[in-house]
């Protein structure tokens, strides 16, 4: 398992005229590796929805997403592995 921090910069300056950058977290990524009974997979925690699950597909163009409905990661509540979800990616406005 590795995890990544998600933030923000917002750019000023000090009081003595210096560019300074400060950083926000605003969530983290959580990226679990595949094991010999789960495929690989990401887990999106964001600081400002607590126990919320968020979805993580790979981008693929439309015309190969269609038919496809399983076989897709779903992030879990806050402290869960994702878990094997049936979506049907052609109901994904995207």
């Amino acid at each position: 398992m590795r995890k990544y921090n998600i933030v923000t910069k917002k750019s000023y300056k000090d009081r003595n005229g210096q560019d300074k950058a400060q950083w926000n977290s605003v969530g983290s990524l959580v990226y679990f590796p595949a094991t010999q009974d789960k495929r690989e997979g990401y887990k999106l925690e964001l600081n400002m929805h607590p126990n919320t699950a968020f979805y993580i597909f790979e981008q693929k163009p439309k015309e190969e997403r269609r038919g496809v409905s399983s076989g897709y990661m779903k992030g879990g509540e806050a402290g869960s592995e994702p878990m094997l979800d049936d979506i049907n990616p052609g109901e994904i406005p995207f």
